[in-house]
């Protein structure tokens, strides 16, 4: 009996492959740059009073790497801005998202709209 990655049908299996791997690829472009396009529209107009921006890094898997930047870098409410803005925000019309990461460095935010007291 025939092993099924023998000759013609390991390389039909790699093509099958190759061709999933394209196609998640480009899924996920499309994903990054429909996340980005909501950041841009409905977040960052937010945020840029208090001299924020909030920028994807990445999309892969269900999760969304962003970085703020500017008045939200080291800001005291960065959290809630990335809990109650923009996490609400990439849920809500995006539902195949399950998670935001933030990884900005916040411990090296120059100037800051909000300091703790």
């Amino acid at each position: 009996m025939a092993s099924l990655y023998e000759g013609r049908n390991l390389w039909h299996l790699v093509g099958v492959i190759r061709a999933a791997r394209r196609t998640a690829e480009r899924m996920g472009a499309s994903m990054r740059r429909k996340l980005q396009t909501l950041l841009d529209e409905k977040v960052n107009p937010m945020v840029a009073s208090h001299g924020g921006h909030i920028e994807l890094l990445d999309y892969a898997n269900g999760t969304a790497f962003v970085r703020m930047s500017g008045g939200c870098q080291g800001c005291g409410s960065a959290k809630a801005t990335l809990r109650q803005g923009v996490e609400e925000a990439i849920f809500g019309a995006f539902p195949r998202v399950k998670h935001v990461v933030d990884l900005t460095d916040h411990a090296s935010g120059s100037s800051p709209y909000y300091q703790p007291a």
